[in-house]
């Protein structure tokens, strides 16, 4: 039975014109919400945090900008994780993004693990 709560909590790995990207952990799964930084870095700041890369649920992205997505093709590449963004950022990144799990996500939500988007 769902009562209510839930345990979330959000760490900014970075944020500015140089590079976005924020942590997203519930008690059972993490998230990486843009991926402005490139993907070694983004590994880093990840593992500081005790996140192995591999078990992140998903990389959402919210729009096509370099300092958004500079990680999320290599990050996604390396460790099989899907890409969550809208219709029109993967035309935007098609050619980039080729042979990765793109999901769209559009105004229904999707799941993802135990993370309701």
């Amino acid at each position: 039975m769902y009562n209510g709560r839930v345990s979330l909590q959000i760490t900014s790995l970075a944020s500015g014109s140089s590079g976005n990207a924020f942590l997203v952990q519930t008690a059972a799964d993490a998230l990486l919400v843009e991926a402005g930084l490139t993907a070694r870095t983004l590994e880093r700041h990840l593992r500081q945090r005790g996140v192995d890369p591999a078990t992140l649920a998903g990389i959402v992205v919210s729009h096509e900008h370099h300092d958004h997505v500079q990680g999320a093709g290599p990050l996604a590449r390396r460790y099989h994780l899907p890409i969550i963004c809208s219709a029109g950022t993967a035309r935007a990144l098609e050619s980039d993004w080729a042979g990765l799990d793109i999901r769209k996500l559009d105004e229904d939500g999707m799941a993802l693990r135990d993370i309701d988007l």
